[in-house]
């Protein structure tokens, strides 16, 4: 199955195809509930997603020909230890740390269908009995003239 053509419903903001909403396998849709990574090459970018099946795809978007493909497709039991509750934050504006790892997490945005921002939500991230606290505002650059 990897290696496939796919359709994919993206959310184009700024720049196209900026993250994956919902994309089409063997006539099915899957909604993304998540995107755990992305990272870039010259030609592709590459988003790890969780879908509502709880199973982890890679999908790649080629810039060039304007093609998304499944790279990989992956049961979620190597995530198992990872807590599946969403942390929904106030704001975008205050850094998160784990009380018992130290891991410092930054909120993300929730989208909704339309693209519209709902809130923020900590990514997820932490391991059953972790606790989250908020450690101090975001620093905010200022650029000056």
């Amino acid at each position: 199955m990897t290696g496939h053509h796919i359709k994919v419903t993206a959310y184009s903001g700024y720049k196209g195809n900026e993250r994956p909403l919902s994309f089409i396998i063997d006539d099915q849709r899957h909604e993304v509930r998540d995107i755990i990574s992305r990272w870039a090459e010259p030609d592709k970018d590459f988003f790890n997603v969780i879908a509502d099946d709880n199973k982890v795809y890679t999908l790649s978007w080629n810039r060039k020909p304007d093609l998304w493909l499944i790279e990989k497709i992956s049961e979620r039991e190597d995530m198992d230890a990872w807590c599946d509750q969403r942390d929904i934050v106030p704001n975008g504006n205050r850094i998160y740390r784990c009380s018992k790892c130290g891991k410092r997490l930054q909120p993300r945005r929730i989208f909704g269908s339309d693209g519209e921002i709902e809130g923020w939500n900590l990514p997820p991230h932490k391991k059953k009995g972790h606790k989250i606290k908020a450690v101090k505002k975001r620093q905010h650059k200022m650029r000056t003239a």
